[in-house]
């Protein structure tokens, strides 16, 4: 078997690689798969592709097409797609739940027709005349509301309105921002509130349905919607703190001077930055802050299945594509990688080492979780496969990967690991990656090395429907 072994570098520059003949870590189990056997499911090379939620409510599967096409598929089951040519005149935006027509020209001095489509549908649903651009736009509750702020010296006001004609409002450009360089507003999740900041750091609470405002004062930048979709929190130099929206008293979470980088949610705590300890207090203020983790870490980067963090010593920005160190409790099990995903039975970490390359590509490797994390022994990880790109757990004992990936070409192949079973099953060969099709167990789509050169000399590829392999029985197992 002929693989590349990726170069150790640390920053996106040129890289060398070398053939290399020796056999895989894993035995591949199986023949080499036709691939012309699986369906084929795009019409033309495809340059992008999306999961949308089509007219119906279901899942469509778009492949952005050449020349300028778009063709959706609805999945699991495939009985129904469609084939939108975008019009030579029109610049098409995905969005989750539309597409969004804007003209490509556009004359300053007049308005401008924006056009939302379901995938699926016969016709459009939604059509707005506004400002002409460039614009940015922002949705929230399934793409059923928008912000429209159109980026041009002279503009005082943006507009707000809802998808299906119900309500619009204006809303006045915050004061003190340049409309040409937008502050972007913060939607709620249900959309009935949009979060405006001024030059000053001043907020204002604007309704959606009404023409209501409230001012919530000046707040630092780090503030996100808690649950309850009405209560921001907080957390900044003025510390952490729970701020309703509309107008009642603040609650102080903690009075202490905060970073207001890196802080997240966990559970029904926020967690959050104190220098360099890591601290987290109840969101609705039934309880005191208590301490996570006292120094000697950087950021949080996910969570062992028994609730303990997974660490990172070094900023993100340390490595290309934010590769990373990775620790539980005092065991170092990653130098420079991507992924931390655990074993079902919370006993395994399986990671993606040596990755921060140009490739985005590194060894897999695995290994068992010592007993104790505070004084842990020495651990020899395996490696199960070489020039991995992606990997996801298939929720049956094994993972499935991009495998010789370190470079865009045929030799690029997909397999599924049985890391019990020291094997490695055949899934697709000429394949660069891999999705999960929302309701079936048993299918992926690929994207195939197609070779196509289209728009800006960049590769095509087409897509098709493979199946996974049945895991082995164990007395088939090498």
């Amino acid at each position: 078997m002929i693989r590349f072994i990726a170069c150790a570098a640390l920053a996106a520059a040129s890289c060398s690689y070398k053939f290399d003949d020796t056999p895989p870590e894993l035995p591949l189990v199986g023949s080499e798969p036709d691939m012309s056997a699986f369906p084929r499911l795009n019409n033309a090379p495809v340059v992008a592709e999306h999961y949308v939620l089509g007219y119906d409510d279901k899942w469509w599967w778009m492949m952005e097409e050449t020349p300028r096409t778009l063709h959706s598929i609805r999945l699991p089951d495939q009985s129904k797609s469609e084939s939108f040519a975008v019009p030579d005149d029109q610049e098409d935006l995905i969005f989750l739940t539309a597409i969004v027509l804007v003209p490509r020209t556009q004359d300053p001095d007049k308005p401008i027709t924006m056009t939302f489509r379901a995938v699926g549908a016969a016709a459009p649903d939604a059509t707005f005349s506004l400002p002409a651009g460039p614009a940015t736009i922002g949705t929230a509750n399934w793409d059923s509301i928008f912000y429209y702020w159109p980026m041009r010296a002279g503009i005082t006001e943006f507009i707000v309105a809802h998808r299906n004609g119900s309500y619009t409002r204006h809303i006045p450009i915050p004061d003190g921002v340049d409309p040409t360089q937008p502050i972007p507003p913060q939607f709620n999740g249900s959309g009935s509130l949009l979060i405006t900041r001024d030059a000053n750091d001043n907020l204002i609470a604007h309704s959606t349905i009404s023409e209501n405002d409230t001012p919530i004062g000046k707040r630092p930048p780090g503030i996100a919607f808690d649950g309850d979709d009405r209560t921001l929190i907080t957390v900044g130099m003025d510390g952490v703190r729970r701020v309703p929206t509309n107008g009642q008293p603040e609650t102080v979470l903690d009075a202490r001077a905060a970073s207001g980088s890196g802080w997240l949610f966990f559970n029904d705590e926020v967690w959050y930055l104190l220098g360099e300890q890591l601290w987290a207090v109840k969101r609705d203020g039934s309880g005191q802050p208590h301490l996570i983790k006292d120094g000697g870490f950087s950021r949080v980067i996910s969570w062992a299945p028994d609730g303990t963090i997974v660490y990172s010593t070094v900023p993100d920005n340390t490595y290309i594509w934010g590769a990373s160190d990775a620790w539980l409790g005092n065991w170092n099990f990653m130098q420079r990688g991507f992924f931390a995903g655990f074993s079902t039975d919370g006993k395994r970490v399986r990671w993606i080492e040596h990755a921060a390359l140009s490739s985005e590509t590194g060894d897999l490797l695995t290994a068992a979780i010592p007993t104790d994390l505070m004084n842990p022994a020495p651990t020899t990880p395996t490696r199960l496969a070489r020039n991995v790109q992606e990997v996801d757990d298939l929720g049956d004992g094994r993972l499935i990967a991009t495998d010789d990936r370190a470079v865009l070409g045929t030799w690029n192949r997909i397999i599924a690991i049985d890391e019990q079973a020291k094997a490695a099953q055949w899934v697709a060969t000429d394949a660069a990656g891999y999705h999960f099709i929302p309701g079936s167990q048993t299918d992926l789509l690929v994207d195939m090395v197609s070779g196509a050169i289209v728009d800006d000399g960049f590769n095509g590829f087409d897509v098709r429907r493979v199946p996974i392999p049945a895991k082995l029985p164990p007395a088939q197992t090498p």
